[in-house]
Parts: C-alpha cells; structure tokens; sequence
C-alpha cells in the first residue's frame, strides 16, 4: 500500500479515510471502528506495508474502487547499534543484563518440529525497535537461527525463533535495536481498484445480509475484509 524511500522499522495501525466506488458509493465503515486498520504487516525489506481492510458491501453495479485512501503510523530509523544481551546460557528461563532479556525454550514455543527446534526471547523494548537478533556459540560463531515471526504487549515483545538440530549449551546473544525511533503518519491513496477479483459466491452474499440485519438494521452497510498489497 505505502512504498517507502527508506526502511521503516514498524508499522502500528492505521485508517481508512476514503473508499469510493465508480458508482461513487463511499464504502468507509465508521461503525464498531470499521475504517481503522490493525496489524498491518511488513515486506522483508521494510520498505512496503501490507494491510487487510474491512468495507461496506459495495451495489452489484459498482466494478471498481474509484479511490482508496488513508494512512497507516510508521515507525523509522536511519541508526542502530548492537547490544549484547548478557544470556550466556541456552537453556529455558536464561535471564541477560539488557532489556528485560530472557530466553524461552519451553515446547510452547515450537517444540522439535522436522528436525528444527522453536524457542523464543522476551525483550522489554517494543518489536519494532529489534532490527535483528543474533546467535553465537561458545566458539563465536554466528549460528544459521531463521526468525518465526513475533508477538507484543505494550513495550514487551515476544521473539520466536527456530534452529535445525541442539543449541550449543553456552554462547552469547546480540541484538541490533534502532536509535532515536520516531513515528510518523504515512498517508496512502490508490485508484481504480478492480472489484471483480472480490466477487461474493451466493452463501457470501447471504451471510453478509444477515450480518446487515444483525449489526446494522438501518442496512446502511455490512463489514467485508478485503487484502491490499
């Protein structure tokens, strides 16, 4: 949806300001916080936002969004540094000196799965000022850990991770956190979006309609998620 010039580091939450149709319908649900966009996610290399939105059912005539507009609370950074987090032990509850750190390796963080076991790192930093964590045994060396994704509350994040075959017993553990995070409101717009990819099936079109009687008598619009990349 939003094509940065330089990475971002995270992406917060966001609303959709303008969905007009070429029936000029305007399909912004403002009702149980319709228009406000959750969990958008990030393309690997940071500089692309993903999102799922919701919209008010568009007539059968309308083809296309004529406008789609809003803007999603971007994180950005141009300066990390590294930190050594303390943990010198790989075993479950292993407690370090920086950021709250403690690693995870109970089976509720993945367990053995195809010969790759999943464990996780709690920081006391929000996940999107991590840029990377890294991995090193007793010897030094980088460990080949592929990053599971993430989870958070508040300033407290949830790191999962996973690695083919045993941790060593020992080792060390850095993270590269960004500097002086700003956030910033990054507006979006799109046009002429094809609605035909989105056509409802007959069972679609009437749960939809029962949504509509359920949560909005009036019939003034129903909720339908749609996905914009």
């Amino acid at each position: 949806v939003g094509e940065m010039e330089n990475p971002i580091t995270g992406a917060l939450e966001g609303e959709i300001e303008e969905a007009v149709t070429d029936t000029d319908e305007n399909l912004v649900m403002s009702q149980f916080h319709g228009n406000k966009i959750y969990n958008p996610s990030l393309s690997k290399d940071r500089t692309a936002v993903m999102i799922n939105i919701s919209l008010a059912l568009p007539s059968e005539n309308a083809k296309k969004l004529k406008t789609l507009a809003g803007y999603i609370k971007c994180t950005m950074s141009d300066k990390t540094k590294e930190v050594d987090l303390g943990i010198t032990e790989f075993k479950d509850g292993a407690a370090g000196s920086e950021y709250g750190a403690k690693l995870n390796m109970s089976d509720r963080f993945g367990g053995n799965m195809g010969g790759y076991k999943g464990f996780g790192i709690t920081l006391s930093i929000p996940y999107y000022e991590v840029k990377e964590i890294k991995f090193y045994d007793d010897s030094d060396n980088k460990m080949d850990v592929q990053s599971s994704g993430h989870g958070s509350s508040g300033n407290t994040s949830n790191l999962y991770f996973s690695i083919r075959g045993d941790m060593p017993e020992t080792g060390k553990v850095v993270a590269e956190v960004y500097e002086d995070v700003k956030t910033y409101k990054v507006p979006f717009k799109l046009e002429n979006v094809s609605l035909f990819d989105m056509t409802m099936s007959d069972k679609m079109k009437k749960s939809a309609e029962e949504t509509k009687k359920m949560y909005n008598p009036s019939g003034s619009g129903v909720r339908r998620s749609i996905g914009a990349t």
